[in-house]
């Protein structure tokens, strides 16, 4: 898409929400792209990120800053790039990240959808919901930094995703939640107006090893398929808690450290470990739960939220 100096405007500012897993499978055999992903469930969280865009004349630089340090930023560009293969300006964003990087807080995706849909619209681009999270699932997937962030962000709360990859109704129908629309490979299931305690305990995990190791591939996709159909029995938000933590255990992804953090809720709380991350998070009574965890790592408190990436 070939743009002018004369489409730069004011600066754009837009927020994406963090996304949490509880479960998942990979499902990366399909070479399109558009296909690839993962099916799963999670939430997502008022923590996220923004990211302010502006335009310069130019020939299509692109410059981005992480909590006001330059960063290489490869999934955001990456994705801008796709988004903006001929642009004849020069990008600037200034992100801001609300949650750790490397966590499983989604911010690698809360990132770069934000920006995305910041320059999406500061250039009038038609559909810039659309094209954000297009360019956003794409360039996870190619970077390796995640496998269905992205279409998750674009429902807001509690979110299943039904089928690997996006497709292009996704973005009207998950936030339509209307019967008449096309099936998306993502919804938005009923979900509690409640706060989350998040407890990481350590240095952060690499989701691209784990999601390209064959024999790790293996055993997430088999229990969480498992999971995932259990949870079609009970289909509500304490299943899913209850088969989080089962599915963590099952694919030898929870940690020591993270099954006795979690064994000091029981009877106030009950959680599981965020996929991918060296954390966990936790419902239930929050103020009881943050003392004894504060002595596991460090706590972060925020609320579900309802609402999809947005301009500010």
């Amino acid at each position: 898409m070939a743009c002018s100096a004369t489409d730069t405007g004011n600066r754009v500012k837009a927020h994406c929400p963090g996304h949490i897993t509880g479960i998942f499978t990979i499902e990366d055999q399909e070479p399109d792209f558009m296909k690839k992903g993962s099916r799963g469930l999670g939430f997502c969280t008022e923590l996220g990120a923004t990211s302010e865009v502006s335009f310069t004349p130019g020939t299509g630089q692109i410059n981005i800053s992480i909590n006001s340090e330059k960063s290489d930023a490869p999934v955001t560009k990456l994705a801008l790039q796709l988004m903006l293969p001929k642009l004849d300006l020069d990008i600037t964003a200034s992100i801001e990240l609300q949650a750790p990087m490397g966590q499983g807080f989604g911010m690698s995706a809360a990132g770069t959808f934000a920006t995305c849909l910041a320059a999406a619209t500061a250039l009038n681009i038609p559909e810039p919901m659309k094209e954000a999270l297009t360019a956003t699932h794409l360039a996870e997937i190619d970077m390796g930094s995640g496998l269905g962030d992205a279409a998750a962000m674009a429902a807001g709360g509690f979110v299943q995703r039904l089928a690997p990859g996006i497709t292009h109704t996704d973005f009207q129908s998950m936030q339509a939640n209307d019967a008449a629309t096309p099936q998306p490979n993502a919804v938005r299931l009923a979900t509690p107006d409640t706060e989350v305690l998040f407890c990481i305990l350590g240095e952060k995990m690499s989701t691209q090893e784990i999601i390209r190791s064959p024999k790790t591939k293996e055993i997430i996709s088999r229990e969480g398929a498992k999971c995932l159909a259990e949870f079609e029995i009970k289909p509500d938000f304490d299943n899913f808690l209850i088969l989080s933590n089962k599915f963590a255990r099952d694919t030898g992804l929870l940690t020591r450290e993270m099954s006795e953090a979690l064994s000091v809720i029981e009877g106030v709380g009950r959680g599981s470990m965020v996929m991918l991350g060296n954390s966990i998070f936790a419902f239930g009574d929050i103020d009881k739960m943050e003392p004894v965890l504060t002595k596991h790592g460090k706590i972060i408190r925020t609320r579900l939220t309802q609402a999809p990436p947005s301009v500010m």
